[in-house]
């Protein structure tokens, strides 16, 4: 981070957010939403992949849902499981383990106001 001859890009996104992140694992990632009637604006940390999205619009067919990312870039991409175990460019750059997926989906449908599966998840996304 210190490296004047390191981008300055380089030097946030290899350096300091990496290390921010870390230093606040015990902190939750935030997420949050809008709801107007019936239509629903959902925000996620990170680069979220785009199952995350269909999901919440495939939760409530009859409602307009807009998701959005990137409320906290700390995490980097937040991969399903099924990407982590594909491997690739995404889950190389993500700074949540497998597993998430679960909690980002349990996360989504509270904040869609929709009941809970009896295995959902008590943790949160860290």
């Amino acid at each position: 981070m210190n490296d004047p001859k390191v981008s300055g890009l380089s030097r946030i996104f290899r350096g300091a957010m990496p290390v921010a992140f870390a230093e606040r694992h015990e902190r939750p990632l935030p997420l949050s939403s809008l709801q107007i009637g019936r239509l629903h604006i959902v925000h996620l940390p990170g680069e979220s992949m785009i199952e995350y999205q269909l999901f919440a619009q495939q939760e409530c067919p009859d409602a307009f849902v807009a998701v959005a990312a990137y409320g906290d870039c700390g995490p980097g991409y937040i991969c399903t499981d099924e990407a982590f175990g594909q491997g690739g460019y995404e889950p190389s750059a993500s700074r949540v383990a497998p597993g998430s997926e679960k909690l980002m989906k349990t996360a989504i449908r509270r904040l869609l106001g929709l009941p809970q599966p009896a295995e959902a998840p008590t943790q949160t996304l860290r």
